[in-house]
């Protein structure tokens, strides 16, 4: 039975419109998940500051993820993966590796420097909460948070090359497995961490993403 279910997930999706069926039946539940996710939050705190606090958190690891992990995107780099795999295999796979060496020593080194001026940035980036009473807990959110789009840039680079070897499974489900593990942060770890187990859901979720 395992067998057949890491064959499933590796199978090879040859024709157009069954990968298209799968993408976006997967994408519907992903859709309802985030619905479920959002009750959730709403539910849990209504109006109450923490949910500020969360959102807040996200302001930096987001612009990180979009200025450093979205060049890993699947959008950008199959067309490249895919003419370098079709001339030469050989050096698609050492591009392939460069890509990822250099993604990872970038995201390294800008973690580390944001998680260590984030006290200082986070009053300027977020004017709207330099004299809050929670800026502490919003620094230490930011800083747990930075390890979201190192993940979720590894899942966009293992999802370009699924994706070039047309086994889109994997790549569907990615969205699904964030949700949840956000949900286990609401859940589950809230209620025994705080703010910094509801922001270790999404860490999780970034996680399973990569996964």
């Amino acid at each position: 039975m395992v067998r057949q279910f890491i064959t499933l997930f590796n199978r090879e999706i040859k024709g157009l419109h069954e990968a298209a069926y799968l993408l976006a039946f997967f994408a519907f539940l992903s859709q309802l998940l985030a619905l479920v996710r959002d009750k959730l939050l709403a539910y849990t705190f209504g109006a109450n500051h923490i949910l500020d606090i969360y959102y807040a958190s996200f302001r930096i690891p987001d612009l990180i993820f979009v200025t450093i992990a979205s060049v890993v995107s699947a959008s950008v780099l199959v067309p490249f993966l895919t003419e370098r795999h079709e001339k030469d295999e050989d050096k698609g796979k050492r591009f392939i590796d460069d890509v990822f060496s250099l993604f990872f020593l970038a995201m390294v080194v800008v973690s580390v420097i944001i998680f260590a001026i984030a006290p200082m940035i986070i009053p300027i980036v977020l004017p709207g909460f330099a004299h809050d009473p929670m800026l502490p807990e919003l620094i230490s959110a930011t800083q747990l948070l930075l390890l979201s789009p190192f993940f979720l840039g590894i899942s966009n680079f293992l999802s370009s090359i699924t994706q070039m070897h047309r086994r889109f499974l994997v790549y569907a489900i990615s969205p699904l497995l964030y949700n949840i593990g956000i949900i286990i942060g609401i859940t589950l770890l809230y209620p025994l961490f705080g703010l910094q187990g509801l922001v270790g859901g999404v860490v999780v979720g970034a996680m399973l993403h990569a996964c």
